[in-house]
């Protein structure tokens, strides 16, 4: 409005997505749920970086559900900054990216990278119970280089167990230890679209509303 950039938030009634998974004393999500949440997910970073913003260091924390559901993503930040200027990160958590881990800045380019390692990760930990690569900065070190190595199937064989048929590569694409070579926000919605056509039983519809899920 004349210039100026609001940012206008919804009542989120149904809490943090994640208290749905506490609630399961840390078991995993059954997988149409968790495609059903990850697909809101995915549309909404897509959404975020068409237009300049975004977040990073997406975690947990940053999903709600609103009343019916739906998945509300918070967080992201439109930078008017140069692609490669130094932005501060926050303490590293588990899902972070693993070339955010031991830093205290970062350029938007590379937040923007790590956005997408997120998508994959937030999946693989709904479909799992916990954080994919591990917890710690070297177990997480250790799992991402094992991946590089013999690829993610064989290096994390309980995140290929608990990954619906179809949908690894899209965990895989997401989750490339090289930043540049990972799939887009565009490209893993194009994966989901491509993987509900062959198993349309799986795939709850992605309604309008669920596209313009980042607040």
């Amino acid at each position: 409005v004349d210039g100026q950039t609001f940012e206008v938030r919804e009542l989120c009634e149904g809490g943090e997505l994640f208290d749905h998974v506490a609630e399961h004393d840390g078991l995993a999500l059954e997988p149409a749920m968790a495609l059903r949440w990850i697909r809101q997910i995915c549309s909404a970073v897509e959404y975020c970086h068409a237009r300049g913003a975004v977040n990073g260091q997406l975690r947990p924390e940053h999903l709600l559900l609103d009343g019916e559901n739906n998945v509300k993503v918070l967080g992201f930040r439109v930078f008017r900054a140069d692609e490669e200027e130094a932005i501060l990160l926050r303490p590293n958590a588990p899902l972070d990216a693993p070339e955010l881990h031991g830093r205290e800045h970062a350029s938007v380019r590379e937040l923007r990278s790590a956005d997408l390692w997120a998508v994959g990760a937030l999946f693989a930990s709904m479909l799992t119970g916990s954080p994919p690569f591990g917890f710690s900065e070297p177990e997480i070190s250790a799992s991402v280089a094992r991946c590089a190595e013999v690829g993610l199937a064989q290096a994390l064989p309980e995140v290929a167990d608990a990954t619906p048929p179809g949908l690894l590569n899209f965990v895989e694409a997401s989750t490339v230890p090289t930043p540049a070579k990972r799939s887009s926000a565009a490209q893993m919605m194009e994966d989901l679209a491509r993987a509900q056509s062959k198993r349309k039983g799986d795939f709850p519809p992605l309604c309008s509303h669920e596209v313009a899920g980042a607040s």
